[in-house]
């Protein structure tokens, strides 16, 4: 099984600059990603709770705007957005067309709102698309928090779980009680991803980490960004 590799920097970049890269940074970064041949690209939110948007800004109203502002590539790099689930309403998600360059959504929540959550993962599935499951901040579920969350996931069977280190604040020990939590108890089929952030200057090293420990039989999905750009956020 493979370790690929998630550029996450037009979306989690965007709590720098409120997303706005302006459009020639946005189709920079899609261009040279597409060349690159990254495995995965998300560029940018799905949200319905601001007002107007922008071709400078790497967020989308809908499938359809996603499609009419990110540039054509024949490459082998398949496209991301993600719905956090209080900040799109999901009855504006179109139902997935096979032709779109968008099939895969990745979806966020909160611990106490994990339940909206996942009826929302659910949704996200129901319309045809692939869908990761990232709850925010796993590292402050307790162990059983974590095993009943993958349970729940497990009943899904959505493309992939993501370990998110919302707060950087994950250091090795957590890694691997977490990483062995969900990788004994997930279904097998389910790629296990990782997002970390550097307030403790350790997302490489874990990193590393999770490469040395990994199950050979399931793939794994790093996010990345470019010069950094998601590493930091405010504890």
């Amino acid at each position: 099984m493979k370790v690929k590799l998630l550029d996450c920097t037009l979306r989690d970049g965007g709590h720098i600059n409120k997303s706005l890269f302006g459009k020639k940074v946005i189709d920079g970064i899609v261009n040279k990603m597409y060349h690159s041949n990254v495995d995965y690209l998300e560029v940018g939110f799905l949200r319905t709770d601001i007002d107007s948007f922008s071709p400078d800004v790497a967020i989308f109203s809908s499938i359809a705007d996603a499609e009419s502002k990110i540039p054509n590539f024949n490459g082998t790099t398949k496209l991301v957005l993600m719905a956090q689930e209080d900040q799109f309403d999901i009855t504006k998600l179109e139902q997935c067309d096979k032709n779109s360059k968008f099939q895969i959504i990745r979806v966020s929540f909160h611990d106490y709102d994990k339940e909206q959550g996942l009826v929302f993962c659910k949704k996200v599935i129901d319309k045809g698309y692939q869908c990761c499951i990232n709850p925010i901040n796993l590292p402050g579920y307790t162990d059983l928090e974590i095993l009943e969350i993958v349970q729940r996931v497990n009943e899904l069977n959505p493309m992939a779980f993501t370990i998110v280190d919302t707060f950087g604040s994950l250091q090795k020990r957590d890694l691997n009680r977490i990483y062995y939590l969900v990788e004994n108890n997930l279904n097998k089929d389910i790629s296990i991803g990782l997002h970390l952030h550097e307030n403790l200057s350790l997302a490489f090293s874990l990193g590393q980490e999770i490469l040395s420990i990994k199950n050979p039989c399931r793939d794994v999905i790093i996010d990345g960004s470019l010069y950094g750009m998601v590493e930091f956020r405010e504890i």
